[in-house]
């Protein structure tokens, strides 16, 4: 079997279960997807404002009253889908578990989720295009990269079903 008949296998299997999560109706939403009105999607989470892709940016877009979350997944050593847009660690925005700035890109798909845990990624490495690009994002030190598991069920005990998924496979 193909990674990415892989991806998409383990994906049914892990959403199927979180469709039956209860509504919070602590938050304010836009309307249900499919409305016939403009929605609203959180790219990378809103990575302009919180880390993108983590669990604080998605608690972050869901306070907005997004209609839609953006992600994008990976797979780890041993199988764990991991929502990342990289495939590999990325220096402008990963530290070690000293908090040093690693130099080099690490390809997600050779850690276990157990090491990929060790990586903060909470904050944009001042100085670098990359920071420039989005002045206002808020560093959450102590972040890590979040299972799709964890966002999927996260999102659905928030939101219900007045929340969209967008999930793009990287392979």
């Amino acid at each position: 079997m193909n990674m990415r008949a892989y991806c998409l296998l383990c994906l049914t299997f892990l959403i199927m279960p979180c469709l039956n999560a209860q509504a919070n109706d602590v938050m304010k939403y836009n309307g249900i997807p499919g409305s016939n009105r403009i929605q609203i999607y959180a790219h990378r989470a809103g990575r302009g404002l919180m880390p993108e892709q983590t669990l604080p940016a998605y608690a972050a877009a869901l306070r907005l009253g997004v209609d839609y979350v953006d992600m994008d997944i990976g797979l780890t050593k041993d199988g764990v889908l991991v929502i990342t847009h990289d495939l590999t660690l990325n220096p402008d925005l990963t530290r070690d578990q000293n908090g040093r700035w690693i130099t080099d890109r690490i390809p997600i798909k050779s850690l276990t989720l157990q090491e990929l845990q060790k990586y903060d990624v909470g904050r944009l490495k001042p100085g670098t295009q990359y920071a420039s690009y989005f002045p206002n994002q808020r560093p959450v030190d102590h972040t890590h990269i979040p299972t799709l598991e964890v966002i999927v069920r996260f999102v659905k005990k928030i939101a219900g079903d007045k929340v969209g998924f967008q999930i793009e496979i990287t392979t």
